[in-house]
């Protein structure tokens, strides 16, 4: 009966270092003024991302991620102007807490990470 609770310490330990977060989760802020006008991007840790885009099409961006790399997340995103359209967005983080948000390949805004409160 006591061989139990050593297997079960064990997989608890992987269980909690499997699920350490991907470091794009968190709040960012845009660097500067970008092509689709999106100021902040919260990436949340649950899987759900949103932004708000105010030039080309002026929405709400509702996303869920995967990570697909130690450090790229891979965003399938939805616009509140038409829940029909799907787009993939990746979220690449850099050193010193940047962050880029690409489409299609390009860089299209570029993000640091806001503190946590």
């Amino acid at each position: 009966m006591s061989a139990k609770y050593p297997v079960s310490a064990i997989l608890a330990a992987f269980l909690l270092v499997a699920c350490s977060p991907h470091p794009g989760a968190g709040k960012w802020k845009a660097v500067s003024d970008n092509e689709l006008g999106i100021r902040n991007i919260s990436i949340l840790f649950e899987g759900k991302a949103t932004f708000e885009t105010a030039k080309k099409d002026v929405a709400v961006w509702h996303c869920f991620w995967g990570g697909e790399s130690e450090n790229t997340a891979v965003m399938n995103c939805t616009p509140s102007s038409d829940e029909e359209r799907r787009e993939k967005y990746r979220f690449v983080t850099t050193e010193e807490d940047l962050g880029q948000l690409l489409y299609q390949g390009r860089v299209v805004a570029t993000f640091k990470r806001m503190p946590y409160k």
